[in-house]
């Protein structure tokens, strides 16, 4: 699906900044959930590089606060989800993963979503 909008558009390769900017469901990926993951501190940078591997995240983020790092993530299924979330290879470092399904995104990349205009 990823090739075929890319070809579409003139693109040869897609760009990860292109993804972010588009809806989950257009890629095939209906199901988003925001990640607030809290590691240990010595853990924050590798378990950021490690979500950076997944074409599955479209941004992640090292914070302040309780947790250390969110994550939005798109995926095909709750199923896919879960197993995201217990099985993945950037678990490792990990102490807790609280998950928050996206029920509608408002706004992306600077761009209002057409479904929140009318």
């Amino acid at each position: 699906m990823l090739n075929e909008i890319a070809q579409e558009g003139g693109i040869d390769q897609l760009d990860r900044r292109v993804i972010g900017a588009l809806q989950p469901d257009v890629l095939e990926l209906p199901v988003e959930a925001l990640l607030w993951i809290k590691t240990r501190p010595d853990e924050v940078e590798s378990t950021g590089r490690a979500l950076l591997t997944s074409p599955l995240v479209r941004y992640a983020a090292a914070i302040t606060g309780e947790y250390q790092l969110v994550a939005d993530i798109t995926v095909a299924s709750r199923a896919a989800l879960y197993e995201f979330v217990t099985a993945g290879e950037w678990l490792s470092g990990v102490e807790l993963v609280e998950t928050c399904l996206v029920v509608s995104g408002l706004k992306r990349s600077g761009v209002t979503s057409a479904s929140t205009l009318g």
